[in-house]
């Protein structure tokens, strides 16, 4: 196996890894706060996507808690 072979595994397997350890507990936060889970796969844009993905996790209103802002309604 030639060393660009080797590069090629190495880079998939540190994906697999990123994506294993951010993107399906990402994914299970999104889908839980009412979100659509896509909005996790925004974190492997670099450097912008996880402020994006924080900054829509943190600063907006959670669709799945609507009901507690408005009991009566």
């Amino acid at each position: 196996m030639d060393d660009a072979a080797k590069v090629v595994i190495v880079l998939l397997a540190i994906g697999l890894f990123s994506f294993i350890l951010i993107g399906i507990p990402l994914w299970r936060i999104c889908s839980r706060a009412g979100f659509s889970p896509a909005w996790s796969l925004l974190a492997f844009i670099p450097y912008l996507g996880p402020l994006i993905v924080a900054g829509r996790l943190g600063l907006s209103d959670w669709p799945k808690f609507k009901h507690l802002r408005n009991p009566g309604a």
